[in-house]
């Protein structure tokens, strides 16, 4: 429409840019200039929006119409302006780009994408995985010295025949570039000696599993830094086993230590930060233990472990797996560890994965910079049998394609749906942000969770597409307060998004998880209803609620509780439910209480009820209360709602105690549901 324009502040520079939503060799823009012109500006492509290529420079513009012959690839395209031309800014009646779909790089897939990476060091929180995630705001550099590496594991053997060096502005003026099938001895198939920065496009030629930048002399004062380290290659014969479903990394919580060393945690050996790592006490017969990440539904089909050793190593170790905690089952025994690397090939079956420590090599204890998992995602399957054969409760925005409105801090938005708590999604500190999942075929969308970070959105929209421009609008929140959104919902499309329109914060937008599912319910126990389990609570004194059946899990209890409020009319103040439970438990372990709300239907209110936890000594007396936690319904969805707690010296008994916090005569229609306390020995 020509008859409509952007135009920018009164000032330089400025700059638009369009997102093409696919990569194009791109060969014509054409600038419809209104009155307001650049007299100097820049035609730049870049793959993400963060990192641009100069395709066209014009110094001496004069307005009117600019019909511009270039050739460059990318995902997105901007005018950058340099000079204006008149005393305005810069005004567009038109910003047309014109190319073909697809890359100008050679055939091939990246194989050091998403592969472990290892460093000689590092600076600034830049770590190696960011030069092999994909992603070109984020990057690997190393401390301001010489000589500096990187490698990264390509899981086995290839034949390599490039390899893409991207700079950031620290990069090699001497380097190597080497192979490797045991990451000891290195034969370098390519050495440069007068590297100028920018991308280095290799032509190479050799065979390994392991490809190192080798960093001899540094081109600038800094050290080296790689925005990506890409591979190519041809798998040799012994990479043709090797399945697709065990090449990533999926450790993950809940984890615990027979003991760790004061500032070496346990959740170190999980975190992906090869610099970090879990220390044991220096005895014998200490173990961790980890789970599986929530991408994996019930039990995994555990394939191969990698345990990557500090100094302190084991000599004599066991790798066990257990469903419950309970009873362990020995996958592999180590007679003669020698520390390093040990990349153990198992098969078993379960949700917990040990390594028992029966013997040091060392006079310390046990030390891991991080135990690995690598396995198969077991078929979800549905008990009901009503259920339609083509939907799953399986999340659909898994690893899909995603793009953002902005990102902050290298936290990109594959993050958002990588399936790991451990990695976020973050916008710009502004307004509106959003965020859309392609799910690569269309959808019927029953139910969308929201997993927020600490910056959340107070009002936003839940929308649908099936082009990712048109969209509409299936779900509004205006009074969201962060946690986990649970969304029932209805809407039909391939594209999902989540647009901010008010941030809860000063912060901008962050999601732990973008979640889309084609069933509702899905965070539900679907057997506690079964179970009978549900309760009415009604206005009596004290209303002691049925717990489900209690479970050892090796020193871990948890009881469940669970009470559906519908129809409860507040006529006093003291209308409350309780439950007295008596869990294994000592000074100092930790208690996680957590419960689901939701509203029965729009006509909700909030409900003006709190829970306390409230902790007992052997003859019932309160030693201490955990201070009122309120409980507020979230329209239209579930909403999580946890507390975490310390257990007081001398507690035997937890109370937990739901109260109204004050007078009301209404009717309130909702649930609460799925409550449960957890002690978790420290």
């Amino acid at each position: 429409n020509t008859g409509t324009r952007w135009a920018s502040d009164f000032g330089d520079p400025q700059w638009i840019y369009v997102a093409l939503g696919n990569s194009y060799r791109l060969n014509r823009v054409v600038l419809n200039w209104e009155t307001a012109y650049g007299k100097e500006y820049k035609i730049q492509v870049s793959d993400e929006g963060l990192v641009w290529t100069t395709i066209h420079h014009e110094t001496n513009g004069n307005g009117g119409i600019d019909d511009i012959s270039l050739s460059g690839t990318g995902r997105c395209v901007r005018m950058y302006g340099i000079a204006r031309g008149t005393e305005w800014g810069y005004s567009l009646w038109e910003f047309e780009v014109y190319g073909e779909v697809g890359s100008s790089s050679s055939s091939g897939t990246n194989i050091a994408k998403e592969k472990p990476a290892t460093a000689s060091n590092i600076e600034g929180g830049n770590i190696p995985l960011y030069a092999v995630d994909g992603y070109m705001g984020t990057r690997w550099s190393s401390d301001f010295g010489d000589p500096q590496w990187i490698y990264v594991d390509l899981g086995s053997s290839y034949s390599i025949n490039r390899v893409v060096l991207n700079w950031e502005t620290a990069y090699g003026k001497e380097y190597k570039i080497q192979v490797s099938d045991d990451a000891s001895t290195w034969t370098t198939i390519h050495h440069e000696t007068n590297g100028n920065g920018s991308i280095d496009d290799l032509t190479v030629s050799g065979t390994g599993r392991y490809v190192r930048m080798y960093g001899i002399a540094r081109g600038t004062e800094w050290g080296y830094s790689l925005w990506e380290f890409e591979i190519y290659g041809e798998g040799s014969a012994s990479s043709s086993t090797s399945s697709s479903s065990s090449s990533k990394n999926i450790a993950g919580g809940p984890f615990l230590a027979s003991s760790y060393e004061e500032g070496y945690p346990a959740i170190n050996a999980i975190d992906r930060n090869p610099y970090t790592r879990w220390s044991s006490d220096f005895n014998d017969s200490e173990y961790i233990r980890i789970g599986f990440d929530d991408r994996y539904n019930d039990l995994c089909i555990l394939n191969r472990v990698v345990l990557k050793w500090e100094t302190a190593y084991a000599k004599e170790y066991k790798i066990q797996i257990s469903d419950d905690l309970v009873h362990w089952t020995t996958l592999f025994h180590e007679t003669n560890g020698n520390g390093g690397i040990d990349d153990i090939a198992v098969s078993g079956k379960g949700r917990y994965v040990k390594m028992y420590g029966i013997k040091r090599a060392t006079e310390w204890g046990y030390s891991l910079f991080e135990f690995e998992l690598y396995g198969e995602k077991p078929p979800i399957s549905s008990s009901s049998s009503s259920s339609s054969n083509t939907m799953t409760a399986e999340n659909l925005a898994q690893e899909k394609p995603v793009t953002a409105s902005s990102i902050e801090a290298g936290n990109i938005p594959s993050h958002a749906v990588d399936g790991d708590h451990d990695t976020r999604w973050a916008s710009d500190f502004s307004d509106p942000q959003w965020i859309y999942v392609d799910l690569q075929s269309s959808y019927n969308i029953k139910e969308v969770v929201l997993k927020w970070e600490t910056a959340y959105a107070k009002e936003y929209k839940i929308q649908v597409s099936d082009n990712a421009s048109t969209w509409t609008t299936i779900f509004h929140e205006t009074n969201g307060d962060g946690g986990v959104d649970v969304i029932e919902l209805s809407g039909t499309g391939r594209y999902v998004r989540m647009y901010g329109i008010a941030r809860g914060t000063q912060w901008g937008y962050s999601l732990w998880e973008f979640e889309v599912y084609e069933v509702a319910n899905v965070l539900k126990n679907p057997d506690f209803e079964d179970q009978g389990y549900w309760q009415t609570w009604t206005n009596s004194n004290c209303c002691y609620i049925r717990t489900t059946q209690s479970v050892a899990y090796s020193g871990e209890w948890s009881y469940g509780i669970s009470f559906d409020c519908y129809d409860l009319s507040y006529t006093r103040e003291d209308a409350h439910i309780c439950q007295e439970l008596s869990p294994v438990m000592n000074t100092g372990d930790t208690v996680v209480f957590t419960m689901y709300s939701r509203p029965d239907d729009d006509s909700w209110v909030d409900p003006g009820l709190t829970v306390e936890l409230n902790y007992l000594d052997a003859q019932d007396n309160i030693i201490y209360s955990f201070p009122d936690y309120q409980i507020k319904f979230a329209k239209d969805k579930w909403k999580l709602h946890t507390i975490t707690d310390t257990v007081p010296e001398g507690a035997v008994k937890i109370k937990v105690y739901c109260k109204s916090r004050r007078v009301r005569r209404y009717k309130v229609k909702g649930y609460f549901d799925n409550g449960r306390v957890s002690v978790i020995p420290q």
